[in-house]
């Protein structure tokens, strides 16, 4: 079984009654963990696992499960990306973020993008099934320890006070790719665009906001919460 894509072969007598579930985190140690955590309920069943964002997508393309348990800090790519590629090789998946990323602004951006449940890695074992099966009946579910921070949030204070609403949607994705330190290179990779396109729109981006320089434009990312302020 490989350390990066390990899949169980769901059983012909689950049916629709079995919440169908892929785990995708780089850590194989805590995916045996989440696993016997899950293991006691005989609702859901781990169908898949993904340790790369590039076998994650194949996994979910392949499996379409109910519900996938999603870590933010993968090696080859942001969680928070991995989003919207997931919702469109399996537009019936819901996504429970597993993270160990704690700040409440990080939630609101995952909840922003789709997600449909938080939940901290420190607190899995007693929210996790919980979570899973609120999501499943529509709801949206957030920790305990992240809960009063995250709905306590004013809806108005957003990044459009720095000038984030001025760039278009693939612009925000070169932001944050340049914020998190990718070279044009390397987000023409990640976008599967050319070098030029990208340096178009890093032009577009710091005329836009009126950006000096990389620093300046990490300590925006920062304010606009768009990355996390201890990565800078």
């Amino acid at each position: 079984m490989s350390a990066d894509n390990a899949e169980a072969k769901a059983s012909p007598q689950a049916g629709d009654t079995v919440i169908r579930v892929v785990i995708i985190d780089d850590h194989p140690v805590f995916r045996t963990g989440v696993r016997s955590i899950l293991d006691r309920n005989p609702d859901v069943e781990i169908v898949g696992e993904a340790g790369t964002c590039s076998t994650a997508i194949t996994t979910v393309g392949r499996l379409q499960p109910d519900i996938i348990l999603l870590d933010l800090s993968l090696p080859d790519c942001n969680g928070l990306d991995l989003t919207q590629e997931i919702e469109r090789v399996s537009k019936k998946s819901r996504i429970v973020v597993l993270s160990m990323k704690t700040r409440a602004e990080t939630a609101r951006r995952a909840f922003a993008l789709g997600v449909r449940g938080y939940v901290t890695k420190d607190s899995a074992a007693s929210h996790l099934y919980k979570a899973i099966m609120a999501v499943m009946q529509g709801q949206e579910y957030v920790s305990e320890d992240l809960a009063p921070d995250v709905h306590n949030h004013d809806s108005h204070e957003a990044p459009l006070e720095y000038g984030y609403g001025l760039l278009t949607a693939r612009e925000q994705e070169v932001f944050r790719l340049l914020a998190e330190g990718k070279s044009s290179k390397q987000i023409a990779g990640r976008l599967e665009i050319t070098a030029k396109t990208a340096d178009s729109h890093r032009s577009n981006i710091y005329r836009k906001l009126q950006i000096a320089d990389p620093m300046e434009l990490v300590r925006l990312a920062a304010r606009m919460n768009v990355i996390e302020p201890d990565r800078w």
